[in-house]
């Protein structure tokens, strides 16, 4: 525990740090700030601006939902569902986690379960590659939103938070 909160201590100095030292050169080259993380093999990244925060938590299963719902947690005394990647996105993981990385926005909010969290990053245009050779897991649910030089593949948050499929609304 102590590790997760010296962990979100240095990402969130590492977010000032950057905040204090921008200039607008820097804002016109830098196209956004992402969370960079690890789900079994795969690296992944979503903006900054949809991550609420990263913690361990337990997961309660919830009976008769999709295989992709591992169930939910109580985060700060909220209850969210929290989603596994993996399973979402065919990936094959041998590993269980209980590190979640909350994500927010206009339609939905949930957690997700992640192996491993890098940290902040700022990706520019020349991260970017102009022909992804990335894999077409986030494709496939319309989620890529880049792929950078070294295989992070971005998640287009707005998209990831608007998709309906996520909302299971079964009458038991």
């Amino acid at each position: 525990m102590e590790d997760l909160k010296h962990q979100n201590e240095l990402i969130l100095k590492k977010r000032a740090e950057i905040l204090a030292r921008k200039t607008e050169e820097q804002n016109a080259e830098k196209l956004y700030e992402i969370i960079a993380f690890k789900v079994g093999d795969e690296k992944f990244g979503i903006e900054c601006e949809y991550v609420l925060e990263i913690s361990r938590n337990s997961v309660s299963r919830i009976p008769m939902t999709p295989d992709y719902i591992a169930g939910i947690a109580n985060i700060r005394g909220k209850i969210v569902d929290v989603v596994k990647l993996d399973k979402l996105l065919g990936i094959d993981v041998s590993e269980k986690t209980d590190m979640l990385l909350t994500i927010s926005g206009n339609e939905l909010e949930f957690a997700c379960r992640v192996n491993e969290v890098f940290g902040i990053r700022e990706i520019s245009q020349a991260d970017i590659q102009e022909k992804p050779n990335a894999s077409d897991i986030l494709d496939r649910r319309g989620w890529l939103k880049a792929v950078t030089i070294d295989g992070v593949q971005v998640i287009d948050g707005a998209k990831a938070l608007t998709d309906m499929s996520l909302i299971v609304d079964e009458a038991v």
